[in-house]
């Protein structure tokens, strides 16, 4: 039942939607099948300030958290377009400098 709708929501976004947009290239290609005509609104975050609310965090996230490390889930769907390789990426990265485990990957397939 739920491949069906997926596949009607794509025909229809696709065959009537009068304003395209989406958070990026991947999106708008799995949503519309090309970024033609698209709006493409990233969703990403100021890095540098980012940064400054770490660097202002540091003393705290030491003191809270213990030697057992860095703890991330992330709930979402599995799907490509939510770019979860790039979270594994920053996983790597984090366990190279720091403790980090585990991370955690919630699918809402199951939810109701």
């Amino acid at each position: 039942m739920l491949k069906k709708y997926e596949q009607w929501a794509f025909i229809t976004n696709r065959k009537l939607a009068t304003d395209k947009m989406s958070c990026g290239e991947q999106a708008a290609h799995y949503l519309f099948g090309s970024i033609k005509d698209v709006w493409l609104l990233p969703n990403a975050v100021d890095i540098q300030q980012m940064m400054t609310v770490a660097n202002q965090s540091r003393q705290y996230i030491d003191q809270e958290f213990d030697d057992e490390g860095l703890k991330i889930i992330q709930v979402g769907r599995l799907n490509e377009v939510k770019n979860h390789q790039f979270s594994l990426e920053i996983a790597e990265q984090l366990k190279n400098v720091k403790s980090l485990l585990p991370y955690i990957l919630l699918d809402k397939v199951h939810w109701i």
